[in-house]
């Protein structure tokens, strides 16, 4: 007895182990956890999520010619002839910067030392001067074999006509990347609108798999219950006959048939709604969740049977639908760059200055350079540059293209708020027609009811050698259960013609998904 009774508890903590793991197995799923899961894991919004990152390279090409740049160098030569002996050596640093109005500034500093033979001849004739002339001319201190002479110079130069401004001219190509990016931010936009879209119709299919798979389950199990009443009275006076068993064997097997079929389509959903929400797994992508068992939430099913009357905002879905914002910024970008092309046109006429203060001495660097500024030595220089293209068919051909892009945009934005007016149309009469199917469905359904409610109130009293009337049972049975798949699909297209309105007014992106603009 103790050991009936140590079995019976063994067994129960084992169904209750079993119970526990399979719970935790399992994961229960609504609606709005995969709308979310979604925004988090789905592989095509992720793939639209580096689009920014690349514009911004972009961006940065565009700013680059503004950077500040710093030059430096050493050079060395050597000069060896009959007539010459020459070493020079000059070390250059320097610093440029360009603006937006176009200018150009450079500030330089550099050093060179000079030794020749040159500095021989020069002693030579001071030598020869003395001695003929004037013998105080000459003196030795000037016999120089190294000249050192630093310069410290500033350049400037600025457009008069072409590129000069501030903003337009210089900046557009910056602010025509830039929106290029705000383009791929809004790129992400759609991808969530439709990938969330995708995901919402992915749930509905799979609870309507679900439903079908357990109407059609009761359906074999009535069809098998039908059965077994009759069939102890095959071959018996009065009875039903053999080939009727077989009739109804036929019945129940094409019903089965059809389970195997749902089954699939069951599997398939889950599958699809797999692939939507779970994150993909780079390291290991075979070990992917998709043989984890997902079940919806409770509540699912029964919204999923609710009807509810659905209106659409025109205006705000053309305010709000990604596209139109990237047609937008597209149309704006063009607008700078035909801005940029016309002032191309123009003939080039820069003013260019500069000045060198220099510094020269036989002792080195340091006292040459001290010597740059006590106003010895300097030149400076200032003039002007005119470039006048006879043809100018580069800038002719950007703002030509500009011009029609501009234009083309601007067709496309119409063409865009054409369609999504009529795709949000669309969208509301595929809902009134799923409405007016599902109320179809229903009367359908309630007659199937009642017919076979009488059947089968004539099912539980029989009378005496009436038993064929089992088969007009199945029968209506089974336009039963077509009834309850007609409407399971009424139900669906109504569920995937709310969530086409949804996607035509980009409902997901404003209530799942913002885009943060200093990401």
């Amino acid at each position: 007895m103790a050991l009936s009774k140590l079995k019976h508890m063994v067994c129960a903590l084992c169904a209750l182990a079993t119970l526990s793991f399979t719970l935790q197995a399992q994961e229960v799923l609504s609606l709005e956890q995969c709308l979310r899961l979604g925004v988090q894991n789905n592989i095509d919004i992720s793939v639209s999520r580096h689009l920014p990152d690349i514009a911004q390279a972009d961006v940065m090409l565009a700013e680059s010619p503004y950077d500040l740049f710093v030059t430096g160098g050493y050079e060395y030569n050597k000069l060896d002839s009959r007539l010459l002996q020459e070493q020079t050596g000059i070390f250059s640093l320097g610093v440029s910067k360009r603006f937006i109005t176009g200018t150009s500034l450079f500030l330089g500093y550099d050093l060179q030392y000079r030794r020749s033979s040159e500095f021989d001849d020069v002693r030579e004739i001071n030598a020869f001067i003395a001695q003929n002339f004037d013998p105080t001319f000459y003196d030795r201190a000037s016999d120089i074999k190294k000249l050192w002479t630093s310069g410290i110079t500033l350049k400037a130069s600025q457009p008069l006509l072409r590129n000069f401004g501030f903003g337009r001219p210089n900046e557009a190509l910056i602010q025509a990347a830039q929106k290029q990016k705000e383009i791929a931010e809004y790129e992400i936009e759609r991808q969530v609108n439709a990938s969330l879209a995708q995901i919402e119709i992915a749930y509905w299919t799979w609870i309507f798999t679900i439903k079908s798979k357990e109407q059609l389950a009761r359906s074999v199990a009535k069809a098998k219950k039908y059965k077994e009443f009759v069939e102890p009275q095959s071959g018996r006076v009065g009875g039903v006959l053999p080939s009727d068993i077989n009739d109804a064997n036929v019945n129940i097997y094409n019903r089965e048939d059809r389970v195997i079929a749902i089954e699939k389509e069951w599997r398939l959903a889950q599958d699809r709604l797999k692939r939507q929400v779970f994150a993909f797994n780079a390291q290991n992508p075979l070990q992917m969740d998709w043989d984890k068992e997902i079940v919806p939430a409770e509540a699912a099913k029964t919204e999923f049977e609710k009807i509810a009357n659905v209106t659409a905002n025109m205006s705000d879905a053309i305010k709000q639908r990604p596209e139109i914002r990237q047609l937008e910024a597209k149309k704006q970008s063009f607008a700078l760059l035909v801005e940029r092309s016309e002032n191309q046109l123009l003939p080039a006429v820069d003013v260019n200055g500069g000045v060198t203060f220099l510094g020269e001495e036989q002792g080195g660097p340091g006292p040459a350079f001290s010597k740059n500024f006590n106003g010895d030595h300097y030149r400076w220089s200032v003039g002007v540059s005119v470039e006048i293209p006879l043809g100018n068919l580069a800038a002719k051909s950007e703002r030509q293209r500009a011009q029609s892009q501009l234009a083309q945009t601007e067709s496309e934005l119409h063409k865009a708020q054409y369609d999504i007016m009529l795709e949000v149309r669309e969208a509301l009469h595929e809902v009134t027609a799923a409405q007016a199917k599902y109320a179809k469905s229903q009367a359908t359904l309630d007659e199937s009811e009642k017919s076979l409610a009488s059947l089968e109130r004539r099912y539980e009293k029989p009378l005496a050698g009436d038993l064929n009337f089992i088969f007009f049972l199945q029968d209506a049975e089974f336009k039963l259960t077509e009834a309850y798949l007609v409407q399971l699909q009424a139900m669906l297209d109504y569920k995937i013609a709310v969530v086409r309105l949804k996607l035509a007014e980009s409902r997901y992106t404003q209530e799942y998904y913002k885009i943060n603009k200093e990401r």
